[in-house]
Formats: structure tokens, C-alpha cells, sequence
């Protein structure tokens, strides 16, 4: 995007490029996406203006973000509004009483010795009838050093954590954008990040009972593992995983 300059103000003399869409948080607190070279102005859940964003380039290496798996059909998912206000949600409801722990998942490819952050939004559910539970677990396994981090969704904080960091964002609609980082300790498609629905503050485990069944536990949307210290904006993938270009403002002097 180039702008005429007509008026001497910086923002006319401004070039903006980037090779491919991109998505931010809009005005009207929704997930948007930006298409090949257009600018991203940025907001907060509360409407507030962050200004242009510019971030260097990034793959989501999950490659279905937002259809995650569940463990051994323990919940069953249905759809439901996701932050870009589309159909594309998924509510993950108790499946049948057997006494076990639902857990969500997908599996990235991933290298030994990397840094990755694992990012997902998440909130209450909005239609009961519902678990009685405000904590989610987002973890580390297997070819991830172990590590979890719980976090409160009617509070929106941290609630305890031995990742390398984590994070936990309002993004409008009681939808929060939760994250971990930790270190890749081998290679492959195996477990890394897993998503677990808790039961208190303490990190004790959901575990699923008759008189639960078909009970909401969390909503979901949009998982993304990528190589780095820090969560960058969403990237969506379907079968594959998807890299977004660098942002690149420049000012001619």
C-alpha cells in the first residue's frame, strides 16, 4: 500500500508491504483479516487504538487450527461463534460417563532445541447446560519440555505456571487468547501442546461423570504452535501449515 503524498502528513508518505493476508483484532472487537499488502491497524478488547502492527514472519505449524482432535471421543464438539463472529468455534461438550479427562490437541512437526510458543483462544461456554469450571490447563509433553500453565477464564489472569512464560489476553466477547513457550526437547509429530479442562485453582484434573454428560466445558478456536519466545497474530491453516509474511513500513527520507 502506497499513499499519495499530497498533504506532508507521515502517514501519506508511508509504504507498507506484505506477501501475504494477515489477521488483527478490529474496532468492533472481531477478528479480522487483512489481505495481501493492506495495512493492519490494531485494537484492543476494549476498542482502543494500539496503532499499526508490524510483525516479522511467522508459520503456524498446527495444520488443521481450527478443528482440534479430542482424546479417546471423552468430549464431543459442536459449533459455536468464534472471535470473528463466523460459525467457527468449537463448543467441547462431556461425552458419555466414563471416568476419564478430556484432553484437546494437535500435532505440529516440530525440531529439538527450538523455542516454541503454543497460543489458542478459549473462553466459557454460552449455552448450558455447563461443568461448573472457570480453569483451563494449556501444557507441555513429550516432544515438548513438560511444563503447564492454568488459567482463570472469569478472571482472565494466570493462575500458576513453570513454562518458560504464558500469557493470557482479552480479546472481546469473554474470548481470551491464552499462551505458552517452552523448549522442544526432540523432534517429529508427536505430542507437544494439549489443551485439559480443570476443576479448581490447584490444577487438579476435570475427570468425566454420568451426571455430566453432554455438559459444557470450554469453547475453542484457532490453535497455533509457531517457532519463537512470543505469540504473533492468528494464523489459520486447513491440512497444512501456513506461514504469514514480515510486515514492511518504510518512509521515504
Amino acid at each position: 500500500m502506497t499513499r499519495p503524498t499530497t498533504t506532508g502528513k507521515a502517514q501519506d508518505l508511508i509504504t507498507f508491504t506484505r506477501s501475504t493476508t494477515g489477521t488483527y483484532l478490529g474496532s468492533d472487537g472481531l477478528l479480522k483479516s487483512a489481505a495481501i499488502n493492506e495495512a493492519r491497524i490494531e485494537y484492543d478488547a476494549s476498542g482502543n487504538c494500539l496503532g499499526l502492527l508490524v510483525e516479522e514472519a511467522r508459520t503456524n505449524l498446527i495444520p488443521n487450527s481450527e478443528s482440534l482432535d479430542v482424546s479417546s471421543n471423552r468430549a464431543i464438539a459442536e459449533s459455536s461463534l468464534s472471535p470473528t463472529g463466523e460459525q467457527t468455534a468449537q463448543t467441547w461438550r462431556v461425552n458419555g460417563s466414563a471416568s476419564a479427562t478430556p484432553y484437546m490437541y494437535q500435532f505440529p512437526n516440530i525440531a529439538s532445541g527450538t523455542t516454541y510458543t503454543c497460543s489458542v483462544f478459549v473462553r466459557l461456554p454460552t449455552s448450558g447446560p455447563t461443568v461448573e469450571s472457570r480453569y483451563i490447563r494449556l501444557s507441555s509433553q513429550s516432544t515438548i519440555q513438560a511444563g503447564a500453565a492454568v488459567f482463570d477464564l472469569q478472571e482472565g489472569t494466570v493462575v500458576s505456571s513453570n513454562m518458560l512464560s504464558e500469557s493470557i489476553t482479552p480479546v472481546g466477547n469473554g474470548w481470551y487468547r491464552i499462551s505458552v513457550t517452552n523448549i522442544a526437547a526432540s523432534s517429529g509429530v508427536s505430542f507437544s501442546f494439549i489443551l485439559w479442562p480443570i476443576i479448581n485453582a490447584a490444577g487438579n484434573l476435570y475427570v468425566n461423570s454420568a451426571s455430566d454428560d453432554g455438559k459444557a466445558l470450554f469453547e475453542t478456536f484457532g490453535m497455533q504452535t509457531e517457532a519463537g519466545s512470543f505469540p504473533t497474530s492468528y494464523i489459520p491453516t486447513s491440512g497444512s501449515a501456513v506461514t504469514r509474511a514480515a510486515d514492511v513500513a518504510s518512509l521515504a527520507v
